[in-house]
């Protein structure tokens, strides 16, 4: 088994090799994306915040065999979106307070283009083969 690196998330953070997050919370209102292919972010007992509810804790865009697990999200419009990835894991994943949409009154329409989408805990747009469990 390889050895992780541990890193200390920072605003607007590329990720590109496998990692363990510094436990503690961190505001990040740009958030974390993954910048490579077969990558691994283990977040155990760490809390990512934004104090608004735009832009998304943890993307990738067109990456395979990612994996994220054991992280807690609050308070974006995401907490996470993945875009033309495949071989995806997310696991253990808990996140709350994103942009959903306030009440039952709302018709939700469910042909918005994908740069108006309705917000909420996890967005996969064209993702193949994954698995999502604990979440």
């Amino acid at each position: 088994m390889q050895s992780q690196t541990t890193l200390t998330p920072y605003d607007g953070m590329e990720i590109s090799e496998d990692c363990t997050l510094t436990p503690g919370t961190y505001v990040l209102p740009r958030g974390l994306s993954i910048a490579a292919d077969n990558v691994t972010v283990n977040g155990k007992d760490v809390f990512l915040v934004s104090p608004v509810q735009s832009e998304t804790a943890i993307s990738a865009r067109g990456k395979h065999h990612v994996t994220i697990r054991d992280v807690s999200i609050s308070g974006y419009h995401h907490g996470i979106r993945l875009d033309d990835c495949a071989d995806v894991t997310l696991d253990n994943v808990t996140i709350r307070n994103t942009a959903e949409i306030a009440g039952i009154d709302t018709f939700l329409y469910l042909w918005q283009p994908l740069e108006e989408v309705y917000g909420g805990a996890i967005l996969l747009n064209r993702v193949q083969g994954g698995v999502v469990r604990g979440c």
